[in-house]
């Protein structure tokens, strides 16, 4: 699709990034951005930020992110 969305827990706070390929689309995002704080709040989630930026659409260079954050976590049980 034309977004992509990103949660980490940074400080103890989640933040929420939302990646779109069209202006129209982060603006949207923006201008509900405190509503869905306010829901990720009521999901567990105080102090969520929620920002929202213009993506180019690569999924493959994200997927490549994801894994680089993972290099040397060690996920043995």
């Amino acid at each position: 699709g034309d977004l992509w969305i990103s949660m980490a827990i940074h400080q103890g706070a989640c933040r929420c990034l939302r990646r779109a390929r069209t202006p129209e689309i982060v603006a949207a995002i923006t201008a509900h951005a405190p509503s869905l704080a306010e829901r990720l709040a009521t999901a567990g989630f105080p102090g969520a930020q929620v920002t929202a930026s213009l993506w180019d659409g690569n999924r493959l260079a994200e997927a490549g992110r994801l894994v680089a954050q993972m290099a040397g976590v060690d996920v043995r049980a």
